[in-house]
């Protein structure tokens, strides 16, 4: 695999560590294009890419050490409560080498804690952060080898039990974005559909019963700066009947309050939490744009045992069986 190479010219502002270490390293599981899962320790340091939901917001490169990450699969980087990652976000586009964050690591890391501040690199300014979460859903671009280092090398080393093994980034099982990702608990349906509307056509339909109350979304991306906080969490309260279910619908971006949901009994679905719109792109394990386009998420609250929905927006509408 070819390393990557870029000098970076200025660093500016910041404090504090990147987080707990542990005594012991976990063991990693990581699934593979083959279908094999390899278990051992990653002792690199993870770099990660997340392009914005629009385009031209921007691009943020995410480093998390290796030594905090318990699987990677097709939801993603699965990591430690303890783990705490670096953010280097770049304003309106990608970098064409992301290495500069060697050196932005080092500097931040070496502050110790929830560093915010702005660095400079050959390619322009870029804005610096400290998030913590338990899974980033994001395609791994490979990793620096240590924090000594400004070369991505494009595969990952595990320590086995017999031998240190590198993996390269394309051999990694692709991250799935989307309901496949939210794990067994919940249960969906994907439905083709044609509802014209002012603003567009809607292509599909896409609905996910979360058979839950409290209902976290792993998908929805944490906050990233310059973007104000974004939520992943919905709780309905004690006078919302029901359970949390989540909308999506591709092909064109419809204002939420124009959607309106019921299912056959005559019970309408409540919008609760979140909604969302705008243009969304899948991802491959690259870090390439392979498809999406418009579309708007909703979260409603609803009948568990609801089996055949109605989508309506305004004069147009769809009835959807929902299957078990």
């Amino acid at each position: 695999m070819r390393p990557l190479h870029l000098p970076f010219a200025a660093v500016v502002a910041g404090s504090t560590a990147l987080g707990a270490t542990i005594t012991q390293p976990p063991e990693t599981s990581i699934r593979l294009t083959t279908g094999e899962t390899i278990t051992g320790q990653v002792t690199g340091l993870l770099v990660l890419k997340r392009v914005a939901t629009t385009p031209d917001k921007g691009v943020a490169y995410l480093v998390v050490d290796g030594t905090h990450v318990t699987a990677i699969d097709e939801k993603g980087v699965h990591l430690t409560k303890e783990a705490v990652v670096r953010s280097l976000f770049v304003e309106g586009r990608e970098l064409v080498d992301p290495s500069p964050l060697g050196m932005a690591y080092r500097f931040s890391s070496s502050l110790g804690g929830a560093m915010v501040g702005r660095l400079g690199v050959g390619e322009g300014c870029c804005l610096i952060s400290s998030i913590r979460v338990d899974l980033l859903a994001d395609p791994v671009l490979g990793e620096f080898r240590s924090a000594a280092t400004s070369t991505i090398v494009q595969a990952i080393e595990v320590q086995t039990v017999s031998a240190k093994r590198s993996i390269p980034i394309n051999e990694l099982v692709p991250v799935i974005l989307g309901v496949a990702a939210h794990g067994q608990a919940s249960s969906s349906v994907k439905r083709n559909v044609k509802l014209t509307t002012p603003w567009g056509i809607v292509t599909s339909a896409e609905i996910t019963n979360t058979h839950v109350r409290d209902y976290t979304d792993p998908i929805r991306p944490p906050s990233l700066p310059p973007a104000p906080p974004v939520p992943n969490r919905c709780s309905l309260d004690k006078t919302t009947p029901g359970v949390v279910w989540k909308f999506v619908l591709t092909g064109a971006t419809v204002p939420a309050k124009e959607i309106r949901i019921a299912e056959e009994a005559g019970t309408t679905f409540t919008q609760v939490c979140w909604t969302s719109s705008g243009s969304v792109f899948q991802i491959d394990a690259a870090g390439n744009r392979t498809g999406g386009g418009p579309q708007t998420e909703i979260l409603a609250a609803g009948p568990d045992e609801a089996k055949r929905l109605s989508i309506a927006i305004r004069s147009a509408a769809a009835t959807i069986e929902i299957t078990r």
